[in-house]
């Protein structure tokens, strides 16, 4: 059953995407490509395998140049100034293997201009207390991803989180702990965009979706308007819309 938190509220966007294209070649990855984001929602990026998700995100960033189109984020376009307000966990974002938990923050602490005190506020904000001695190499996935997050929340002014696959490869323990986490962030007034492959989560999770198929977007909207208010389950909507199983 899908949950409703309502209408997005009324403000500016925090992301405003319009006719974005990018091709690879003869290969087109995104096509005219427009959305806003509100804020305070928790909004899911959805899509096959080379739908176009990843190159999405990384010109969000300002990380992929694009053919055209425009990307604004808080109302400019991305830039290294919204390091202060963008916190990211992507799979693309390693850790130094031989770092401990508590080492690997403070080098991301000290690039990020961050006094290193706010270690231990996210070390306890992602209950990885008691591990902050632990090698990454040593990191169960449930615990590297956590990392990660702790990673995207080391400034304390962070307004939007950017999630890739943040349940990925997790029990159901972990999955559900993810779940808590991202609503609770939402709750606090934090804008998150969570890309993933997990429908049945994301049905769980999100408030809205962004629906890619082939570099287009295919929808853009509330989940409750997507299901249908919960009649239809967002696994059967998302293939009655980009079609049926492929081999």
């Amino acid at each position: 059953m899908t949950a409703d938190r309502g209408s997005a509220p009324a403000g500016p966007p925090v992301i405003s995407v319009r006719g974005l294209s990018k091709s690879y070649g003869d290969r087109q990855v995104l096509g005219d490509v427009s959305f806003d984001v509100p804020r305070g929602r928790v909004v899911g990026l959805l899509g096959r395998n080379g739908a176009g998700k990843t190159t999405l995100m990384k010109s969000l960033l300002g990380t992929a140049t694009v053919d055209s189109g425009s990307v604004e984020i808080f109302g400019a376009a991305p830039g290294p100034g919204h390091a202060q307000r963008v916190g990211v966990a992507m799979d693309g974002i390693g850790f130094y293997p031989a770092a401990t938990v508590r080492r690997e923050l403070a080098l991301w602490a000290t690039a990020l201009g961050v006094p290193k005190r706010r270690i231990r506020d996210v070390i306890d904000l992602v209950e990885l207390t008691g591990h902050e001695r632990q090698r990454c190499a040593k990191l169960s996935t449930g615990q590297r991803q956590r990392l990660r997050l702790a990673t995207a929340l080391l400034v304390p002014g962070v307004e939007l989180l950017m999630l890739d696959e943040p349940a990925n490869g997790l029990d159901p323990d972990g999955i559900r702990w993810v779940r808590r986490f991202i609503k609770d962030m939402a709750a606090s007034g934090k804008t998150v965009l969570v890309s993933s492959h997990q429908l049945s989560e994301m049905e769980n999770t999100v408030d809205d979706v962004l629906l890619l198929d082939k570099g287009r977007l295919v929808h853009t909207g509330s989940l409750h308007e997507f299901t249908a208010g919960g009649r239809f389950a967002l696994e059967d909507r998302f293939f009655e819309v980009v079609g049926g199983i492929r081999a």
